[in-house]
């Protein structure tokens, strides 16, 4: 069994009920009474090593005496049932047994059953192996509507599937089965939509360049504030540039002198691997944290290429990156149909307008109804500056050098001065305004 209890440190707030900003770290019980969380939930548990078997049959509808037949088989086989779910229109009875009964229970119930499997009045009586319990426990959850939907929710955005659910009518507990390979995420993830525990994200950095490096430094800045005002706990677990990659283990810190703190570069060089992509994405996907973000800074298409790929494996995207947003309508299709089939992200603002919000803003527009007839602009930083700066005075090179240094430019500069770039910009702007088409 695994457990994650519930226990806060002491409280942290003022007198007014907001949250101690002098604390580096606010608790969790802090910022839970300064949001006004006060549902009754108190905890989360696990129960691992458990087998389902499924009994299903259009004829067992309205068939006295099936339940009970079950139980009895169950009963002389010396099989203890953990749990028990069964529809109301009465198709389907599931129960919940130890993992080492599964495959005893499951013959248990084909003997039973044996004459209405011959017969079709029973369709199947499966196993599901290697699956585990999560339970949430309360007190006063019966009088909290939405519980059960915050739970339901917290884990299909972490890409849980539930497999049976089992309610008492007094809803001091609520079960689930989930696969066991899914039991750390759920944990984590339900722990996190009841402010039980921070919203820990697995976050993997792709590219070390100028913005990248920028990235992780501001997530270190910013990690304290964030955690104190959102219960965001972010978590680099890898960073890869074109050739290397490091891994942290999940028991590094961002503020440790072993992670990506003031002298993450030199320990880059030093602990550093070949590439492996799959690898990489794998680990920060590994399940460890309930939701994994990759953040792509480079500008590479065979990276982008592989976005619709990552979304339907469940991983968050964020990047400055044009190229998958400029692909072929085909790919621009697949990306949206597999952020859809998982209910991943993929954020991209920053493709247009850099820190403006261009894409959000034209989006929110669209949603109210109105009708773009035209979009103006300077689409392009780096030339603007190029031509605000070149007076004759330096060579050219020189200043679209200086362009370079300040972070202006592509990571390739040709790409700005042959007009590639702003292309890329309105193609994106076009499909954005046309985002059936």
């Amino acid at each position: 069994m695994l457990s994650l209890d519930a226990a806060a440190t002491a409280s942290q707030t003022d007198e007014d009920g907001s949250i101690d900003r002098s604390s580096p770290f606010a608790s969790l019980a802090a910022r839970k009474a300064a949001l006004g969380i006060t549902a009754g939930v108190k905890g989360f548990t696990s129960v691992r090593d458990i087998a389902i078997v499924n009994v299903e049959g259009a004829g067992m509808i309205g068939v006295p005496g099936i339940a009970s037949r079950a139980f009895a088989a169950l009963y002389a086989a010396n099989v203890s049932v953990v749990l028990i779910a069964q529809a109301s229109s009465e198709f389907s009875i599931c129960v919940a047994v130890p993992g080492v009964d599964g495959e005893t229970a499951t013959a248990a119930l084909r003997r039973a059953f044996r004459i209405e499997l011959e017969d079709q009045i029973i369709s199947s009586i499966e196993l599901m192996p290697q699956c585990c319990i999560l339970a949430m426990v309360g007190e006063n959850m019966q009088n909290t509507p939405g519980v059960s939907s915050r739970l339901f929710t917290a884990l299909a955005n972490a890409g849980v599937n539930i497999r049976a659910i089992a309610q008492g009518s007094s809803e001091h507990n609520i079960s689930v089965v989930i696969y066991a390979n899914d039991e750390v995420r759920a944990l984590r993830a339900a722990h996190a939509a009841f402010y039980l525990s921070d919203y820990a994200i697995s976050v993997g950095v792709i590219g070390r360049g100028l913005v990248g490096s920028t990235l992780i430094d501001q997530m270190r800045e910013q990690r304290a504030k964030l955690h104190d005002l959102y219960g965001v706990d972010f978590r680099i677990r890898g960073i890869a540039s074109s050739s290397r990659m490091w891994l942290l283990t999940s028991t590094e810190d961002l503020d440790k002198v072993d992670a990506p703190g003031p002298n993450w570069k030199e320990h880059f060089d030093q602990r550093a691997e070949p590439l492996d992509l799959e690898r990489f994405v794998a680990h920060v996907n590994d399940g460890t944290l309930p939701h994994a973000v990759l953040a792509d800074c480079t500008a590479s298409a065979d990276i982008g290429a592989k976005y619709a790929q990552w979304l339907r494996a469940g991983v968050h995207l964020v990047t400055p990156n044009k190229k998958a947003n400029t692909a072929t309508m085909a790919y621009y299709r697949e990306i949206r149909k597999a952020m859809r089939a998982r209910n991943t992200h993929f954020f991209y603002e920053a493709n247009v307008g850099a820190g403006l919000p261009i894409i959000s803003s034209i989006r929110d527009l669209l949603r109210t109804g109105d009708a773009f007839l035209s979009i103006e602009g300077i689409f392009s930083g780096t030339l603007s500056y190029i031509f605000n700066s070149f007076d004759g005075r330096a060579p050219f090179s020189r200043i679209v050098q200086q362009a370079k240094e300040l972070g202006y430019t592509e990571p390739d500069p040709r790409e700005d001065l042959s007009g590639a770039d702003v292309a890329r910009k309105v193609v994106i702007l076009g499909r954005e305004d046309r985002p059936r088409h």
